[in-house]
């Protein structure tokens, strides 16, 4: 199996990292953490509500992270990413917790 994947250009190692990167895009094409209000997933859609709509990228921006398309209504968006959904929301909340636990420190620090 590794050798039939080697022989393809694909590797298993590459691609937690290929998610992570997928996962960091995202969320600036959404606008950055601050402008999200929460996040969820159905079996195929990130969910997300905004506090700005106008803060977030083209739909194409969307499309060559990898998402087969974009609807958008209000302060609401849904990517639709497909059935990998749910690891990619994992890898978003991780990106997502490890801000806010950074901004944090820094206010903890300043005080």
């Amino acid at each position: 199996k590794a050798e039939y994947k080697a022989s393809r250009g694909q590797t298993t190692a590459a691609e937690p990292k290929k998610e992570l990167d997928q996962a960091a895009g995202i969320l600036q094409a959404l606008g950055g953490v601050g402008n999200i209000s929460s996040i969820n997933n159905c079996a195929t859609r990130l969910r997300i509500a905004l506090h700005d709509m106008s803060q977030t990228l083209d739909d194409e921006v969307f499309k060559k992270l990898g998402a087969h398309g974009v609807f958008r209504s209000g302060d609401a968006i849904q990517v639709i990413i497909g059935l990998h959904v749910s690891q990619l929301r994992e890898q978003l909340d991780s990106l997502i917790n490890s801000h806010q636990s950074a901004e944090n420190v820094a206010i903890t620090e300043a005080v």
